[in-house]
Parts: structure tokens; sequence; C-alpha cells
């Protein structure tokens, strides 16, 4: 393979264990991977608005405002005719401190290991 899925990266996640029921997606205006940007989503656009994993650029929104199965839009991998089970689970990333009270499951990501405080969810 000449990329790692993004599944294998997940798997490799710290779990966290919270202990409330409020913990929202975080909103994409937000959203700290603004910090990240690196690559243009389209040959139009004027600065950066994505951020590359894996040779693909995903957008800064990735992951954001809403539970959704966000790789299934971008992960090539998603494309293929017999897609990974992980292109349809539902997630979004979470603010952690007001995760940190919930009863939701949260986990750190380490697809951006420059953002120590970057925590997802399958349970929002």
């Amino acid at each position: 393979f000449k990329s790692i899925p993004i599944l294998i990266v997940r798997m490799l996640l710290v779990l966290v264990r919270a202990a409330s029921d409020d913990c929202p997606c975080i909103d994409s205006a937000s959203s700290p991977l603004a910090s990240l940007a690196n690559c243009r989503m389209n040959e139009t656009d004027t600065s950066y608005t994505g951020i590359r994993i894996n040779e693909v650029c995903y957008p800064i929104t990735y992951g954001t405002s809403t539970c959704n199965a966000h790789d299934r839009a971008y992960d090539p991998l998603c494309a293929s005719n017999k897609p990974p089970t992980y292109c349809n689970d539902q997630w979004c990333y979470v603010d952690f401190e007001k995760c940190r009270t919930s009863d939701k499951m949260i986990r750190k990501s380490d697809i951006f290991p420059e953002l120590n405080n970057l925590f997802y969810s399958y349970d929002t």
C-alpha cells in the first residue's frame, strides 16, 4: 500500500472515557484544522483551503459540524467498488473541554499530531 488507510491510523488512537451528556461536534468556523491548511481544494482557490492527508487534500472543515461519514467523501479507498467499512462510520471532531464531563467515548486523534487536543467521537 502506498498510504495507510485512515482506519489503521484510528486504531492507533488513545481512548479516553468521559462522563456527562454534552459533547457536540466542533463548529467548522472554529476548527483547529484551519491552522494546518497546506493545500488548495480547487485550482481557483487563492489560498490554502485544505489539509493534505496521504497525498489527498481534505477540506479544513473535515470532521466538523455534524456526526457524519466524513471519510466517504474524500478518502480515495471509499470510492472503490469494495470500500473499507470505516467509510460509513459516522464521527466528528469534538471539543475535549466540553466532552471531558460527558458520558460519550472520545478518542485522541493521531492524524494531526501538531494538534495536541484534537479528539473525535463516534457517539456524538
